[in-house]
């Protein structure tokens, strides 16, 4: 899938932050769109919220923060619906996204045990504070 032009909001900074900015935006949309565990619908929400933020500066400082750690930060930003049944179709898929970071982790296939400790513990707080009307 490719952007949709008409979504995408025209950046603010300097040329050089505009340039980087946008290799970033690009990086984090393909982050969101190969994220097994959110819904289809919320990962197009929140590429929708990324193409929206015209700040440079937020994209460069947000550069190394994974999109899950982004996503508390997005949904309050916009009409993303904060609920672990929104973000992620049901619990149990979270839960079972989980298990398979963990099995991997603990039978290190793990690419990276930290990334994936880092992963576990993000869709654990996730599963954890992400209860129904909650924004």
């Amino acid at each position: 899938m490719s952007e949709d032009k008409s979504k995408l909001t025209k950046l603010t900074g300097s040329e050089r932050q505009i340039a980087w900015a946008e290799k970033i935006r690009r990086e984090k949309i393909v982050e969101v769109r190969k994220n097994r565990v959110l819904s289809t619908t919320t990962k197009e929400k929140i590429v929708d919220a990324i193409l929206a933020h015209a700040d440079s500066s937020w994209l460069i400082d947000n550069r190394n923060t994974m999109v899950h750690k982004l996503i508390p930060e997005l949904c309050r930003q916009t009409d993303i619906e904060y609920t672990a049944d929104a973000l992620f179709g049901n619990g149990k898929r979270v839960q079972e996204a989980i298990d398979e970071l963990e099995a991997a982790e603990a039978a290190g296939k793990a690419i990276d045990v930290g990334f994936n400790r880092e992963v576990i513990n993000i869709l654990k707080e996730h599963n954890q504070n992400a209860k129904p009307n909650q924004l």
